[in-house]
């Protein structure tokens, strides 16, 4: 298993795009912002872009980064749980 950070910039609203979303949340996640989440799939980087790319247009941003230890950041504390637990 992979945590993936799964992060875009739409030139639109989301709600113009909201299967995205839909999309990207039918994965174990958590958001890390309004537009970033981490998420843990058996899926490469590229499978879960590949995924992804039909749902945005193409002057959208998408990037799907692999995700390891060390890793540092502030936010909720379900996020760092969910974070530290998927990691270790």
């Amino acid at each position: 298993m992979s945590l993936l950070l799964v992060t875009y910039k739409l030139n639109k609203p989301v709600k113009d795009h909201p299967d995205i979303v839909d999309r990207i949340e039918k994965y174990s996640n958590v958001q890390l912002s309004d537009s970033s989440y981490a998420i843990i799939t058996d899926k490469t980087p590229e499978e879960v872009c590949a995924e992804l790319h039909d749902l945005i247009e193409n002057n959208d941003n998408l990037f799907v980064i692999t995700l390891k230890l060390p890793y540092d950041g502030c936010g909720p504390g379900i996020a760092q749980d969910w974070l530290k637990k998927g990691l270790t």
